[in-house]
């Protein structure tokens, strides 16, 4: 969603609000954009957004699940006890977190790196771009794409279950990530043909 275009439009109409960013998977993946990609998906704290919630296991392949929330200090403040045994305020659920899962995503960020990053998620970009061509060149219906993601038209409940495709109504979807490949999706397409025929 454009975060921009919804904080001006509550301020228009003096709507108080909280805006949350649930960027579970394209938390790690928006930020290593080329920047004409990133504009008009942009969501920071340079915009009027109050938190975001990024994975640590989706794209960024942290082996433990975990995740990040940051949020605006002043607001965070307003969260904070004090704890007397340990002498500090504390923003966080006393006892809820270890110091190892978070040791890991760290890891896993310096190891793969700024650059990484960025050939991890062209690559995926690059994935998602080939399957949106194969899905046009057979003539497949409702293609979209955002990024990574390449959404289409429902196909058979015996390809969903082979390809545990994610789906809605009528529509499924392939989140493009780096530990796939192109031979996946060719493999995936020839069911897809063989479908059509």
């Amino acid at each position: 969603d454009n975060v921009r275009l919804l904080a001006k439009i509550l301020e228009r109409h003096h709507i108080r609000s909280y805006i949350h960013a649930d960027a579970a998977l394209y938390g790690m993946v928006l930020p290593f954009l080329p920047q004409n990609e990133q504009k008009e998906k942009l969501f920071d704290f340079r915009t009027k957004l109050n938190s975001i919630a990024v994975s640590g296991h989706k794209f960024a392949g942290s082996p433990i699940p975990c995740g990040i929330v940051i949020v605006r200090k002043h607001l965070a403040q307003k969260l904070q006890t004090y704890i007397e045994y340990i002498d500090a305020h504390d923003t966080t659920l006393s006892g809820s977190r270890d110091a190892f899962t978070p040791l890991i995503f760290w890891y896993r960020i310096k190891t793969i790196g700024l650059h990484g990053f960025k050939k991890q998620v062209a690559y995926c970009t690059e994935l998602a771009d080939f399957l949106v061509k194969e899905l046009n060149k057979i003539g497949w219906p409702d293609v979209m794409q955002s990024s990574i993601t390449v959404s289409f038209r429902r196909p058979s409940e015996k390809i969903i279950k082979k390809w545990e495709l994610a789906t809605q109504k009528d529509i499924a979807h392939v989140i493009c990530l780096p530990h796939e490949t192109k031979e996946q999706l060719h493999r995936f397409m020839e069911d897809l043909k063989k479908e059509m025929k």
